[in-house]
């Protein structure tokens, strides 16, 4: 836009120091005139592309502080797996030489190991840990997909481990 003002301006200057000069005296007043006109329609399509521009300007924050806040309102929605998905990705343990994965601390009893990735957590570390994710907490693995070939957990009759999402999340 402020090149076609420069031309604009660039116009007036030729006009009147070059080509007003070359007019006949008596046919000076139309051709100002003419010129004048000329320049009042390019002005109001300079005023015209400015508000389009103002609106568009307008019109792209609106529709991004929307998607913004649309995007806040969507950081609340949990996916957690289910307790089948749950039954179906994990094993019971007696103990392990590993630590647990989310507390650090020792398994000495009731453990539980992700079938996937062989990762061993303590029951209650792991049932908080499925409350808020899907992944495993070390590899990431996602325990709602079912390795091919693999019976379920109803035909097998494996322990469950209970998962209860908490209120605040």
């Amino acid at each position: 836009m402020l090149e076609i003002v420069g031309e604009l301006v660039e116009a007036r200057v030729q006009f009147f120091t070059r080509n007003l000069n070359g007019i006949i005296y008596m046919q000076r007043g139309h051709a100002l005139q003419h010129f004048l006109s000329l320049e009042e329609r390019y002005l109001r399509i300079i005023e015209n592309l400015h508000h389009n521009n103002i609106r568009n300007q307008l019109l792209t924050n609106v529709i991004t502080l929307t998607l913004a806040d649309t995007a806040v309102e969507m950081e609340n929605v949990r996916v957690v797996p289910t307790q089948v998905q749950i039954d179906g990705a994990i094993v019971n343990i007696d103990s392990s030489e590993n630590n647990c994965a989310v507390c650090q601390d020792s398994i000495a009893s009731a453990g539980v190991r992700i079938r996937h990735c062989n990762h061993d957590f303590h029951r209650s570390c792991l049932i908080s840990w499925f409350a808020m994710s899907v992944r495993c907490p070390v590899c990431r693995h996602d325990v709602r997909e079912d390795p091919v070939g693999r019976t379920s957990s109803v035909a097998t009759g494996r322990t469950s481990l209970s998962v209860t999402p908490s209120a605040g999340h």
